[in-house]
C-alpha cells in the first residue's frame, strides 16, 4: 500500500521530543473524551510517499488511542480542517482541525494515549480506523501528568527516527503566530518564497491562482522578478493557513532565476501578491532593498495587516 510521512514543528525544540509544556485546560493521567475533544492539530507536513497512489492527492487523518486497552477513543479528519493538506513538502500551520469522539465508542477515558497517523480509504472520521485504511505510523506512548505537562501537548510528537510527525495544542490556546522552524539557507543569491500567510482575501473551496511580483518602487522599473503558481500546484487552498517550505523560485524576464547582485542588491523594492479573482493585489507596507529580502535574520515582509511573506535566505550577503 502506500506510504506517507507526516510532519510538524516543535514550537520551543525543533525535532526534541521531549519539549513538551503545560497547557491550563488538561490535567492527566486520566483524560476524558472531552478533555481530548479540546485538542486540535495547529501545524502539520507530510514528506511524501505517494508514489502508489492512483491520484496522488492524501486523504489523512489522526486518531487518539488509548495506551492500556489500544482501542482508539477520537479523531481529527478531512471535515475537520486536515483536507487542505494536499501537497507534498509544504507546511501547514495554524490549521486548527480539532479532534472528535469516534462514534460507536464506549471508552469514557484514558490514562495516556498514542497518536496514530491514517491515510483514509473508507469513511472519515469520526468513523474508525477500517480495514481499507492504512495506518502509516504510531507514535510511542504520549502521557500528561497531573500539572498539565507531558509530551502530548505542546510538543514535536516524532517517530524513532526523529522525523518530527505532529503538533498538537488545545483549543483554549491561541494558535501559533508563527511555523517555528529552522528557517532554510541558500546557498545561491535568488529569491525564492518560503513563507506566505494571508487573511484576506478569502479563497476557501476555490482553485486559485497566484502572481508574486517583486519590482523596483521607482519608475524606471529595472528591477522586476516573479512567481506564477496555482493552488494545485503550491498547495496554498485556503486563507488563515501559514504555508511553510513553499520553496517558489522568482524569475527574471529573461525567464531565469531572480539573482541578487552587487548592481541590483541596494535597489528599493515592493512586492505584490495578484490573487485569482481580485481587483487589487495585497501589497507589502513599505518598500526595502532587494537584499534585505534575503538577509533578514528571518525577518518577514509585512502585507499590512493582511498577512506576511518571507524569502529564503541566502548563505554568503553579498
Amino acid at each position: 500500500m502506500k506510504t506517507l510521512k507526516v510532519m510538524v514543528i516543535c514550537l520551543v525544540g525543533i525535532f526534541a521530543l521531549n519539549c513538551g509544556s503545560g497547557s491550563g485546560s488538561l490535567s492527566g493521567p486520566d483524560l476524558s473524551v472531552s478533555e481530548l475533544s479540546s485538542i486540535i492539530v495547529d501545524q502539520i507536513k507530510f514528506s511524501g510517499g505517494l508514489e502508489d497512489d492512483s491520484d496522488g492527492v492524501p486523504e489523512v487523518a489522526f486518531y487518539l488511542r488509548c495506551a492500556d486497552s489500544n482501542v482508539d477513543i477520537a479523531c481529527a479528519g478531512q471535515a475537520a480542517g486536515l483536507s487542505l493538506v494536499k501537497k507534498e513538502g509544504v507546511i501547514y500551520g495554524r490549521v486548527d482541525a480539532r479532534f472528535n469522539k469516534i462514534e460507536d465508542t464506549s471508552v469514557k477515558s484514558c490514562f495516556d494515549v498514542k497518536l496514530v497517523f491514517v491515510e483514509k480509504d473508507s469513511s472519515d472520521c469520526p468513523a474508525p480506523i477500517a480495514d481499507d485504511d492504512d495506518v502509516i505510523w504510531i507514535s510511542q506512548v504520549l502521557i500528561m501528568d497531573a500539572d498539565g505537562s507531558g509530551t502530548l501537548l505542546n510538543s514535536a510528537i516524532s517517530d524513532s527516527e526523529g522525523t518530527v510527525m505532529a503538533y498538537l495544542t488545545t483549543s483554549s490556546d491561541e494558535q501559533l503566530e508563527e511555523l517555528d522552524v529552522d528557517l532554510p539557507v541558500q546557498e545561491e543569491s535568488t529569491l525564492i518564497l518560503d513563507q506566505l500567510f494571508f487573511d484576506n482575501p478569502k479563497i476557501s473551496g476555490k482553485s486559485s491562482s497566484f502572481r508574486l511580483i517583486a519590482r523596483n518602487s521607482s519608475s524606471d522599473d529595472n528591477f522586476r522578478c516573479e512567481a506564477s503558481f496555482n493552488s494545485s500546484d503550491s498547495g496554498i487552498m485556503s486563507e488563515g493557513i501559514i504555508y511553510g517550505n513553499l520553496n517558489i523560485p522568482l524569475l527574471d524576464e529573461a525567464g531565469e532565476p531572480c539573482a541578487i547582485t552587487d548592481e541590483n542588491k541596494l535597489m528599493m523594492v515592493d512586492i505584490y501578491l495578484y490573487i485569482s479573482g481580485e481587483n487589487s493585489p495585497l501589497m507589502t507596507s513599505e518598500s526595502t532593498t532587494v537584499v534585505d529580502l534575503v538577509d533578514n535574520d528571518g525577518g518577514r515582509e509585512d502585507f499590512g495587516n493582511n498577512g506576511y511573506l518571507r524569502f529564503i535566505s541566502i548563505d554568503n550577503i553579498l
